[in-house]
């Protein structure tokens, strides 16, 4: 009878233990969080009214499409060569056909 309380006994100082365990890590991950990770990992969004104001300055855009007509661009050549279709009968005739 005294060996099975004694087995009781180590078995619940083992759940303690185990859940003293399991809060000290629980707070340690909320301790990082708050005070290390917290930084990092959030970005914060920008105010509203300073991207009000980007977009006005930039809603007028011009495009200047003169560089395509410059001579380095026209004398580029294209190496690519093209995809031309086989030009003899490839795989089997239709079976199902009588």
């Amino acid at each position: 009878m005294a060996i099975t309380t004694f087995i009781s006994n180590e078995k619940k100082k083992q759940q303690n233990l185990l859940y003293i365990f399991i809060a000290l890590l629980i707070i340690g991950v909320i301790i990082l969080w708050q005070f290390f990770l917290k930084d990092f990992l959030i970005v914060p969004l920008p105010k509203e009214s300073s991207l009000a104001k980007q977009t006005s300055a930039t809603s007028t855009s011009i495009i200047d499409f003169d560089f395509l007509k410059s001579p380095l661009l026209n004398n580029l050549q294209d190496f690519e060569k093209p995809l031309l279709p086989p030009q003899e009968n490839i795989g089997k005739g239709n079976p199902f056909l009588p």
